[in-house]
């Protein structure tokens, strides 16, 4: 009988390989069934929006502060809207909200996302039983009072509307309606938002069902033409206007029957509710007609907190999102044909048509995947050339982020587990032995030697993606600890170019073209393929300018850069002239104008300036300390031919100086934490970050390095990971994040609660391994293209030359 020979793994990285490329077939493949099953009938996500959803921060998962401000669609991400954005949505049209005091309440959720200032000073009037206009930074909101659903004033305005979506099949003679209205001009409504019911059930005693069932079938006659109410789940989105001019309809929201007044009480029952509600279900189900079921959901009987005193009114929180479900349904897709980048609003909005780079890809990959994944199975060796292609991930989910104490705590006690777990000694392979052999004396010591430094890049990189993807921006502790981590980054360009620049003394256009490469590839190449900005992936601009101003600031005058004094003043004037480049209004406007007319290239030079302003000298402060880190060690290492009293006291007291800065920076960072949570807001904060955030940096610099045990071991996880730190932060936002970062990727295989702990740990569980393969294997395919357009660099990679490698 034959024996069965499975394929021998010769290392983990194959092994890990191979793993990668089966999970990529099983989960491209259950998200292709998925989507051709469940989303064949609702493609662009408007029925998830119009029917379901559910809260990620009710009172039932921990949020007493401030809940029911985190509503997740099904598989989308809802995009909270505010004035400006209104305005291009409504264009010269009107938004007209119809019916009762609840509709009213979503009128002016709605107007508080434009002037919240006027709206407060309205709401505190008393409430009245009238018509409400309201004109704002260009948006026209009008609310007519018709509980009963049958004026005049309603009917005219359904007229108009049919007479803009349907001119055929309007007559000169009104319909329905009864009572009297004053009409409202030429400007259409680009949504009309109807709600009614609970009068019907508190005033008709009799046939209250009967008379809401006729209220709402008139409206139907009026407004329709034919059978069909045109629901949104059915009709494609119609190109630039988005799903067009509609009419929505709200359910009759059920109150807390056990806190109504007792007069209320003895009219408004269940029965009445639920009996109008079915009428609805039928009308939407047979004829489409769009009703906001999600409102349902939003107010369902476990969340008795989503209502105010009355038991009937919802509290300010769930109005604003249910005017945001009105407002994506109607513009989230106007909005990015408009727009295109950024892509965060993924419901009811449809991906434009791939470009033939997309294409491209998209072929190579389907044809290519199956034969590397083939191979992988068979083949016992790889070679390192066979880097993969990519695949699209336009078929996932969409979910939102919700940040909770409890997902940061796990994903920092991961960190920690491996950090520890990997812990290694100083072990060099012949490889690396052989390439860190001409790096100098300092690159051979252990202070900030290539593994520390890659550890270091790594554990940030660790936190910076657990920040992105908990959704804890809103925490201001995180914050300043996210902006200390990035300053970190450029504090590690300014050392490592200026350690390579002193000792090596290449300042060639190899060496240059060598890092800009290596940096910009990646985020280069993907505006072509993604629709995004070169901006958009923020650290490859960065250290790119940094770097820039590194080796501009090394090579003027080089040969004198032995000179102490010289040197020195040249880095301050350096400082000066940089800060002057960021913060002279006009300079960077100038080149933006210049790029915008020479290639096309358009850019915010706002957010430019405060970007480079946040950390505009910690850079030095890396190239300082690389200058006293390579005078120290000659001191030491080298007989001085002209002892000054400086070198003989540092030669002399060496040991007592460290332990004088050990001191001294176990201090400096409990203090500067201290210090610092007392700013009262990110803007706060940020005024102080370029002048103080070296001081933590450095003090972690000497802690780290100031006894022989902490110079001589790493985490090798954390080591592998920064050396992979510029692929992860790049490709996070096609791979793991979703909406331009705004969300979070997922399969929609798994249903939960929206937390990580209950529920989205099975995306994350899948989709982590495909996200670290493929930054691991296009790290690779980077190097060696950039390897292969400078002709033959050294693949060891000399000094840690970038920040994000």
């Amino acid at each position: 009988m034959p024996r069965i020979r499975f394929p021998r793994i010769s290392s983990p990285a194959e092994a890990f390989n191979r793993s990668s490329y089966i999970l990529i077939l099983i989960v491209l493949v259950a998200t292709i069934c998925r989507y051709a099953n469940l989303d064949a009938q609702d493609p662009y996500k408007c029925g998830a929006l119009l029917r379901d959803g559910q809260w990620l921060d009710s009172p039932d998962f921990g949020y007493p502060q401030r809940p029911f401000q985190n509503w997740q669609a099904p598989g989308c991400i809802l995009h909270e809207y505010n004035g400006p954005e209104i305005a291009r949505c409504a264009g010269k049209g009107k938004i007209l909200f119809v019916g009762d005091s609840t509709v009213r309440q979503i009128f002016w959720a709605m107007a508080k996302k434009i002037d919240p200032y006027y709206v407060e000073y309205e709401r505190a009037k008393p409430d009245e039983h009238v018509d409400i206009m309201f004109a704002r930074g260009g948006v026209t909101l009008k609310f007519l009072w018709d509980p009963f659903l049958n004026s005049s004033s309603l009917f005219e305005e359904l007229r108009a509307y049919r007479k803009v979506v349907d001119p055929l099949t309007v007559s000169e003679k009104p319909v329905g309606g009864q009572g009297s209205g004053s009409g409202t001009g030429n400007q259409r409504s680009t949504i009309i938002f109807i709600g009614g019911g609970l009068w019907h059930a508190r005033h008709i005693q009799v046939g209250a069902l009967k008379h809401f069932k006729d209220a709402v079938d008139n409206i139907a006659y009026a407004a329709y033409s034919s059978a069909t109410t045109g629901g949104v789940r059915t009709l494609p989105l119609s190109g630039e206007d988005g799903i067009g001019d509609r009419i929505l309809f709200g359910p009759v929201l059920e109150p807390l029957y056990d806190t109504l007044s007792p007069a209320r009480a003895a009219t408004i029952v269940p029965e009445k509710i639920n009996e109008m509600n079915q009428y609805l279900e039928q009308l939407s189900t047979r004829q489409g007609l769009n009703v906001l079921w999600s409102y349902s959901n939003m107010t369902s009987k476990r969340h008795r907190e989503a209502y105010g005193e009355s038991g009937i009114h919802v509290i300010a929180n769930v109005a604003s999102r249910m005017a945001d479900v009105v407002l994506n349904l109607r513009c989230n897709a106007k909005a990015a044909h408009q727009d295109g980048y950024p892509y965060n609003r993924t419901c009811c909005n449809d991906y434009r048509p791939f470009n033939w780079i997309q294409v491209f890809v998209l072929l190579c990959s389907l044809v290519g995947f199956p034969v590397l994944a083939i191979r992988a199975v068979r083949a016992r060796k790889r070679s390192r050339s066979n880097e993969s292609g990519s695949i699209t991930f336009a078929l996932f989910n969409k979910v939102r982020k919700q940040y909770t104490n409890s997902d940061f705590a796990i994903f920092s006690s991961i960190a920690l587990v491996l950090g520890i777990l990997s812990t290694r000694g100083p072990v060099y392979s012949p490889s690396r032995r052989r390439c860190e052999s001409g790096l100098g004396t300092s690159v051979r010591q252990s202070f900030l030697s290539r593994s520390q430094t890659d550890e270091w890049k790594g554990w940030m990189q660790f936190f910076i993606l657990t920040y992105h993807y908990t959704g804890a921006s809103n925490q201001l502790w995180i914050y300043e600890i996210i902006r200390i981590l990035i300053a970190s980054y450029l504090f590690l360009t300014g050392y490592c170019h200026t350690m390579y620049f002193m000792e090596e003394k290449d300042y060639s256009f190899r060496r240059i073209a060598s890092v800009l490469i290596r940096l910009n590839l990646l985020a280069s190449l993907l505006p072509f393929a993604m629709r995004t900005t070169y901006a958009f992936y923020y650290f490859a601009p960065l250290v790119s300018f940094w770097f820039l101003v590194v080796w501009v600031t090394m090579r003027i005058h080089r040969n004198r850069n032995e000179y102490l004094p010289f040197l020195l003043g040249k880095i301050i004037t350096s400082a000066i002239a940089v800060t002057a480049f960021i913060q002279l209004k006009g300079i960077l406007e100038f080149i933006f104008l210049i790029l915008r007319m020479a290639c096309g290239i358009t850019g915010n030079s706002h957010e430019l300036r405060y970007q480079l302003g946040l950390d505009a000298y910690v850079v030095y402060a890396g190239m300082f300390v690389a200058i006293l880190h390579i005078r120290v060690w000659s001191i030491l290492s080298l007989p001085q031919l002209h002892p000054t009293l400086l070198t003989e006291m540092i030669s002399r007291y060496f040991a007592l100086f460290r332990a004088f800065f050990v001191f001294a920076a176990a201090i400096v960072i409990p203090v500067f934490w201290i210090v610092t949570r007392r700013s009262q807001d990110t803007h706060d904060y940020d005024w102080w970050q370029p002048y103080i955030a070296w001081l933590p940096i450095v003090s972690f610099v000497v802690l780290r390095n100031s006894t022989r045990f902490l110079r001589s071991h790493h985490s090798s996880v954390f080591a592998w990971l920064g050396r992979h730190s510029l692929e992860t932060y790049t490709l996070q936002y096609h791979i793991w994040l979703a909406g331009d970062g705004g969300g979070l990727l997922s399969t929609g295989l798994f249903q939960g609660d929206g937390t990580i702990k209950h529920d989205r740990w099975r995306d994350f569980a899948l989709i982590t391994p495909i996200f670290i393969w493929m930054s691991w294997r296009v790290a690779g395919a980077t190097t060696t293209i950039t390897n292969w357009i400078i002709k033959g660099e050294d693949t060891c990679e000399k000094l840690p030359e970038m920040s994000m490698r």
